[in-house]
């Protein structure tokens, strides 16, 4: 899988992702995942990286993505 995905499979992803890593994980990824605006939120201050529309999803699935490859 590339890390280079559109926002709707990156939040895809993280959503197959969190039920493997246990119920308190699965529950507290739900709530993050199902917060109103995490998908479009930026992921820093202005010229910083993850800057912009979505930043904030981008940045979370790379995390989540490159740890998952450990």
């Amino acid at each position: 899988m590339s890390i280079a995905l559109t926002p709707a499979s990156q939040e895809a992803y993280l959503r197959g992702t969190y039920p493997d890593l246990g119920s308190d994980v699965a529950a507290l990824s739900a709530r993050v995942l199902d917060y109103p605006g995490f998908t479009t939120w930026s992921g820093s201050i202005r010229n910083r990286h993850h800057y912009g529309e979505g930043g904030l999803l981008r940045h979370t699935y790379e995390v989540v993505y490159l740890c998952m490859q450990q």
